[in-house]
């Protein structure tokens, strides 16, 4: 979401989408979107399609990431860190690859707080004059 809002800004300045996703990986570096979709979203945009939020998808809802069985997942394990993958499966009646999915040990694993990518540090060192 954050680079889109990046692509959409880059684009009212009159960048060109190469222009766009060469900053891109400049500042997101492996981590940036592909430029195919760089120029999907310049179409998109130039289509008169401002909002950066994917559309509604068409299809089942999920039903294995429910607020309800989220708060289900945080109480169990508050009350027993020791819970197996398998227990919380039974618990909630989901399938067990859909609980190791959202709930296991990588899920939702993102880099830890206050984590500065290696591309980020290169910019703000040179931000801050050195």
């Amino acid at each position: 979401m954050e680079q889109r809002v990046n692509i959409e800004f880059c684009f009212k300045l009159g960048k060109t989408a190469t222009e766009t996703h060469e900053m891109l990986v400049k500042v997101y570096s492996v981590d940036a979107v592909s430029k195919k979709w760089v120029f999907q979203w310049f179409k998109r945009f130039r289509d008169g399609k401002e909002d950066v939020k994917d559309e509604p998808r068409s299809g089942r809802p999920p039903t294995s990431t429910t607020p309800d069985n989220i708060d289900r997942v945080r109480r169990m394990l508050a009350d027993d860190r020791r819970l197996s993958l398998r227990m919380i499966t039974e618990e909630l009646t989901i399938s067990l690859d859909q609980t190791w999915a959202n709930y296991g040990p990588r899920a939702n694993s993102g880099p830890p707080e206050g984590f500065i990518r290696p591309a980020d540090r290169i910019l703000i060192c040179r931000s801050d004059g050195n």
